[in-house]
């Protein structure tokens, strides 16, 4: 069992960390501590850690570490650890930078870290692919919410990073280092394949964490590889950077019937996040279309989606979800109305009336109507209190008494005094 440092001193750890004779689990979590502790003399322990000891693991939390501990003062040691001979290592440092990067606003030595860091992207014939994709992960962080497009405030795009992420997208990378790999057995052509996918797939990530509007026509273009974890990227990604064509080609992979129905449902999710989706009345539009999905996932995205773009059009919809779904989709439209607040009051009340229910062919059922009087108990707006004292004269008991419920808890949410100061204005059936 691993100990507990977390009150040790930190000469304590310092000296658990330098015994090489120590386990090695028992080290690690020395490591651990001494990143956390953001002392100067953790540090240096950590340098000294990462830079010289015989351990690859030990190298390579400590890199972790030292990013933690030191911050930007880690920088040149972090990119001197690029060159280690451990991928474990390199990796680790490639990540720690990328950590330390991608704190605003900028820092001092970023960019040296972000051109060592670019050229480990870059090598695709001697570097190892997981270290590539920890690089591209990185750089991904340094850009974080660059321009959109052109120049911002002052800001430029940086065209070299996101060229290069472009550029690894491609197929024939990959194609190439199977082939040079075919030669040593098929296990190492897997292995090669399976790690330039990984590759591939940072790459498509990191452009969305940039944001920049210039890589989407190459995001769209791997929405149709063969990789579905590339698939799931690309279409993270265009959520992320939004815009006219993301959006196009996000409905169109949640409208694609041959598509996997968790892709389309996460093209749903990704709709309701995308940059302008308040106001597109497309995306409102074909998210509503999609209550109607036969597929649970989608319409459980569908209703999440709505709820965060707000729009009143909605409603009726996301009503008609939660009178007639299963209770996995009717808690999430249930979320999306009550996020809408005051806005779906008047939709719910049409539910609470003995007439005709303009949701369902025919009269409302009992059923239906508790539902919709908790709906409105959860929504919490007081204008629903002279209907839902109405519905306390209700021929059904069930929804005399979640009427008295709403309308407590509404009062109670309206005037913050205990129930026992207040005098009792219901009685409960």
């Amino acid at each position: 069992m691993a100990k507990d440092f977390k009150n040790a001193p930190t000469g304590e750890l310092i000296a658990v960390l330098e015994n090489e004779a120590a386990q090695s689990s028992t080290r690690l979590e020395a490591i651990k501590e001494l990143g956390r502790r953001k002392e100067p003399e953790a540090a240096t322990a950590l340098s000294n850690a990462a830079l010289h000891d015989k351990s690859a693991d030990v190298r390579r939390f400590a890199a972790m570490a030292l990013g933690e501990a030191n911050g930007e003062k880690a920088f040149p040691i972090l990119i001197k650890l690029l060159q280690d001979e451990s991928p474990g290592v390199r990796e680790a440092s490639a990540l720690a930078l990328g950590r330390i990067g991608g704190t605003r606003p900028k820092l001092p030595g970023e960019k040296k870290a972000r051109d060592a860091l670019l050229n480990i992207l870059k090598d695709k014939y001697m570097e190892d692919a997981q270290v590539r994709a920890a690089a591209a992960s990185s750089l991904g962080w340094i850009n974080m919410g660059q321009p959109k497009s052109g120049v911002t405030n002052g800001r430029k795009a940086d065209a070299e990073v996101i060229s290069s992420l472009i550029n690894v997208l491609g197929d024939d990378e990959g194609k190439m280092l199977s082939g040079f790999a075919e030669a040593f057995g098929e296990n190492a052509r897997t292995l090669a394949i399976l790690r330039t996918e990984i590759l591939r797939v940072k790459a498509a990530e990191a452009l969305g964490t940039i944001g920049n509007r210039s890589a989407v026509p190459s995001l769209i273009k791997a929405l149709g590889d063969e990789n579905p974890n590339l698939v799931f990227s690309a279409t993270g990604a265009l959520g992320k950077i939004g815009g006219t064509k993301s959006r196009d080609a996000l409905l169109n992979v949640m409208e694609d019937e041959k598509r996997d129905v968790k892709l389309r449902a996460y093209a749903a999710f990704k709709l309701g996040q995308i940059s302008g989706a308040k106001t597109d009345a497309k995306i409102v539009s074909a998210l509503i279309k999609a209550l109607e999905s036969g597929h649970e996932k989608i319409r459980e995205s569908a209703a999440n989606s709505l709820g965060i773009i707000g729009d009143a059009s909605s409603i009726p919809a996301l009503v008609k979800t939660v009178l007639n779904d299963n209770a996995k989709v009717r808690r999430s439209a249930a979320g999306a109305l009550r996020s809408m607040g005051a806005k779906a009051v008047p939709a719910l009340l049409e539910v609470i009336s003995e007439g005709e229910n303009p949701f369902r062919r025919g009269k409302t059922s009992d059923e239906e109507a508790v539902l919709a009087v908790k709906m409105l108990m959860e929504v919490g707006d007081s204008s629903a209190l002279p209907q839902l004292e109405q519905a306390m004269r209700h021929g059904n008991e069930a929804v005399k008494n979640a009427a008295y419920d709403a309308i407590r808890a509404i009062e109670a949410r309206a005037e913050p005094e205990t129930t026992a100061s207040k005098p009792q204005k219901l009685k409960r059936r």
